[in-house]
Order: structure tokens, then C-alpha cells, then sequence
């Protein structure tokens, strides 16, 4: 019996271990890709006009476009695809919306890429509220 109950612990700690590892990884890379977004957001608000020359804003796409292609490998085993999805989908609108120098629609979509990637390092939170 104690054999069992010791073996059930184990796991349960196990569980609550590799939970920790993953929750710490996740809001790290997000915070740092909400980070690299926040500039992105500033320099295209502030530079409205041909944003599509300015080197700063491009290599700025580039920065978070290889940090997400890094994070996203890990992010997928344990993120639901929808939601990588979506974040795909708003760096892409931001990329494109840079090509045509559409400042507004790339202002919008980096806050919407900042949001979701807010959203999923809080949801996956080992807090209470997110037990119930």
C-alpha cells in the first residue's frame, strides 16, 4: 500500500514539476516576444509614413519572426494550434500590412498578436482561477 501511494506522489510531482518548467517557459518567451512587439508597435505608430523603408521596423518584423519560428517548435506540442494559429495569422497581417505601408492595420495587428500571446501564457497559469 505504501509502495502505491508513494508512486502516486511521485507523478503527481512529476506532473506539477514539468508544469512549472513548461508555465516559466511560455510567459518568458512571450514576455519577450510582447517586448520586441511593444517596440514594433511604437516605431510604426510614431514613423506612420513610409514604414515600409524603414530598416528599424523590418528588422524589427525579422527579430520576432525568427524568436516565434524558435519559441513556436515547443509551443506547439503543448498550445492548442488554433491559437498558434491565430498569432500566425497576425504576424502575417503584420508583414503584409508593412509591405504596403498600411500603418494603421499593422499598428492593429501587432496589439492583437500582443493580446494573444498575453492571453495564452495567462490562461495556461497553474492559478486557481484557472482550475475551476
Amino acid at each position: 500500500m505504501l509502495k502505491e501511494i508513494l508512486i502516486v506522489c511521485f507523478i503527481i510531482l512529476a506532473i506539477l514539476v514539468c508544469n512549472f518548467v513548461l508555465q516559466s517557459y511560455i510567459t518568458k518567451s512571450s514576455d519577450s516576444l510582447v517586448e520586441k512587439l511593444s517596440t514594433l508597435s511604437d516605431k510604426i505608430t510614431t514613423n506612420s509614413k513610409d514604414i515600409k523603408y524603414n530598416k528599424d521596423i523590418n528588422n524589427l518584423i525579422n527579430d520576432v519572426e525568427s524568436e516565434w519560428e524558435k519559441s513556436k517548435k515547443k509551443w506547439e506540442i503543448f498550445v492548442m494550434h488554433s491559437e498558434i494559429d491565430q498569432i500566425e495569422i497576425a504576424f502575417t497581417n503584420i508583414k503584409s500590412s508593412v509591405k504596403i505601408d498600411y500603418s494603421e492595420n499593422a499598428a492593429v495587428e501587432t496589439e492583437k498578436a500582443k493580446f494573444l500571446l498575453q492571453h495564452i501564457a495567462e490562461r495556461d497559469a497553474f492559478k486557481l482561477k484557472n482550475l475551476f
